[in-house]
């Protein structure tokens, strides 16, 4: 049973492809994909009870605890502050429109007022 290891291999792939590929909207796709793909190892690994560094004298609870860490941080790096950022931009948009639609109907009003006294002056 290597799923720790696996574990780690996928989060040392992944820093590669962050390295090189950060400025590539793909590799956001693809990164989350392989952050889900550690993650899921881990728990497997977590509850196979398979450790890899408690060879070398670290608690197996630290190794699991670090694990989980570096995929919440990395799973708020590559998906959740972006999906933030295009949430924050859709509802700025969104405030835009309401103004514009709220002019747009104040117009309407002033052009239905001026219509209304153009008829009851004949």
């Amino acid at each position: 049973m290597m799923y720790m290891l696996i574990f780690w291999i996928l989060l040392f792939i992944n820093l590669i492809l962050y390295l090189t590929f950060r400025k590539n909207k793909r590799f956001e796709e693809y990164g989350i994909i392989i952050i889900v793909l550690a993650f899921s190892f881990l728990v497997v690994a977590i509850l196979t009870h398979d450790p890899i560094f408690s060879k070398f004298g670290v608690p197996v609870e630290f190794e699991w605890v670090v694990g989980l860490f570096i995929t919440g941080l990395s799973s708020w790096k590559l998906y959740f502050n972006p999906l933030k950022k295009r949430v924050m931009d859709s509802e700025k948009e969104i405030i835009s429109l309401k103004s514009e639609v709220h002019s747009i109907k104040e117009d309407t009003l002033l052009i239905k007022e001026k219509l209304f006294s153009l008829t009851n002056l004949s």
